[in-house]
């Protein structure tokens, strides 16, 4: 029997009132062993919970290696990196032995305040809602930001475009994960947004106040028409991100 059909069994014989309590044990049990084998604190669960809405370590860890072992392959020899959203440094985490010199910046100051402490291999700054960010112009030579621009509003998009050009070197490597069509078909498939993603290249479809309650979705000419007036497009991958979330690598054009 495969591992997925004896799960399915077990989900047809065990009622959830008795599942689920043996689950959320289970994955307790093991973040705790997960807890204790890592070099550097981990984050407490509402700080988890903001970022993945799951209190457990091990989804933060897995997701966060497989998007960092993305953004070495991608990157190359930098020097200073920007994580862009870090919130409590579930990718940068990963980054400590790269040799680069690691910043993170996100709206969420607790975060930020949990990340100084745990996270002594890089800096850490608290950015506003609306740019500008912390740093003087062409401080980096490389930016990445991941699951961030997949929530800004229409306005928002524009204004942190201009703001990711502002602080990168001509010449400098830009990463920006999106969600399309992909997520799109997974979330909102009605024939009406994908008319729309297709005519215009973005659809928003708003939440509620959370940041990660709202959701824009681009195609690769939406992305294209965003960032081209400051970025070469390098490569548009659709789902190069940890098989879902679309990748874009850009080049900053010299000013």
């Amino acid at each position: 029997m495969s591992v997925r059909a004896a799960q399915a069994l077990y989900h047809r014989l065990i009622p959830a009132t008795i599942r689920n309590p043996i689950g959320r044990f289970r994955r307790g049990v093991g973040d705790r062993v997960r807890r204790a084998r890592e070099p550097y604190p981990l984050p407490p669960a509402r700080l988890l919970r903001n970022v993945q809405l799951t209190p457990y370590v091990k989804e933060y860890l897995e997701v966060g290696g497989r998007s960092a072992a993305t953004i070495i392959r991608t990157l190359g020899n930098p020097t200073r990196v920007l994580d862009f959203g870090c919130g409590s440094g579930r990718t940068l985490r990963h980054l400590r032995s790269t040799g680069w010199q690691l910043f993170g910046c996100d709206i969420d100051a607790d975060a930020i305040a949990w990340s100084r402490q745990a996270l002594p291999f890089a800096s850490f700054e608290v950015n506003a809602s609306e740019p500008p960010l912390p740093y003087a112009d062409s401080f980096f030579d490389a930016v990445f930001t991941i699951s961030v621009f997949t929530h800004f509003p229409p306005v928002q998009q524009d204004a942190w475009a201009v703001e990711m050009a502002r602080v990168l070197r001509g010449g400098g490597t830009l990463v920006v994960s999106s969600v399309g069509f992909t997520a799109l078909r997974a979330f909102a498939d009605t024939p009406a947004n994908l008319a729309a993603l297709t005519a215009d290249g973005m659809l928003f479809i708003p939440g509620d106040d959370r940041f990660n309650a709202s959701g824009m979705f681009h195609s690769a000419a939406g992305i294209e028409r965003l960032f081209s007036p400051y970025f070469r497009i390098v490569s548009h991958t659709e789902r190069g991100l940890d098989g879902f979330q679309d990748l874009t690598v850009m080049e900053r054009r010299t000013p």
